[in-house]
């Protein structure tokens, strides 16, 4: 994978829930990787972690950081 598209899965960790749900439009799998300001990995959200989050009543200006799933399955 070029780097150029892998940027369509990386969020990052001060963005908002409407800026997740523009993301996750554009990508196949249908999960971002949560990035902090030093580019390391914070963690992930899914599609179903938004849909989660507004049955719970967050907004679509609420940050992604109350969301993410801070403890991702990784696959190698």
């Amino acid at each position: 994978m070029q780097i150029k598209s892998f940027q369509k899965y990386l969020l990052g960790l001060d963005k908002t829930l409407l800026d997740a749900i523009k993301k996750l439009q554009i990508n196949k799998y249908k999960t971002l990787i949560i990035v902090g300001k030093n580019k390391k990995l914070v963690g992930t959200v899914t599609d179903g972690d938004v849909r989660r989050a507004l049955l719970r009543g967050y907004n679509k200006e609420s940050k992604i950081k109350n969301i993410l799933n801070k403890r991702p399955k990784k696959v190698i």
